[in-house]
């Protein structure tokens, strides 16, 4: 079986292969296909990630979200070496730069929230809800800590991303309940 580092490194290459145009393009399919999902639960607070280059753009969706006004839509910040708190979507212009390239909330960070619905990144997934992401663990540490609190663990991806076999996990790696590509719906 490919080791974890390897898998991140070949996948990233295949992501490479999508142009700019066609990023856009699966990208606004996946976000109209999680869009449609949340249309039917109840309204809540849902987190989701503001894109690197390496991964399905969710500006679309944080548009359809915001125009709707049903969710309260909360994004990431990396507090320290291990923790991610998720706030309120405020001004993304007015928002720092991570030093992972991430912007990130700055303007209002006095009161995290813990989302029901979880929209996540990650570099490659299997067809059995593993997930493999950049390394860091801040999202199955988070995943861990509001077990009760989260109701759905909905990833996305492009389809090139989506392996057959199984990804190598470890005891701590959390798995996902669905996984939503420009191709396919996985629910596990």
């Amino acid at each position: 079986m490919m080791e974890k580092k390897e898998m991140r490194k070949m996948v990233k290459g295949q992501i490479k292969t999508i142009l700019p145009e066609q990023r856009i393009a699966l990208s606004k399919i996946i976000s109209e296909k999680v869009f449609d999902r949340l249309k039917d639960i109840p309204a809540t607070k849902v987190a989701l990630f503001l894109s690197m280059s390496d991964e399905v753009d969710t500006s679309h969706l944080i548009h359809l979200l915001i125009k709707q006004g049903k969710h309260t839509v909360l994004v990431p910040r990396v507090e320290d070496d291990t923790t991610i708190n998720f706030y309120k979507l405020g001004n993304i212009e007015e928002y720092d730069t991570s030093g992972f390239g991430i912007k990130e909330p700055t303007d209002d960070i006095s009161e995290a929230l813990v989302p029901e619905v979880m929209i996540v990144p990650g570099v490659a997934f299997d067809l059995y809800g593993g997930r493999l992401g950049r390394g860091r663990g801040y999202y199955d540490r988070y995943f861990k800590r509001f077990s009760e609190v989260i109701k759905l663990r909905l990833a996305i991806a492009y389809q090139l991303q989506v392996m057959v076999n199984h990804l190598p996990m470890e005891p701590f790696d959390q798995r996902m309940d669905m996984l939503l590509t420009e191709e396919n719906s996985y629910t596990f």
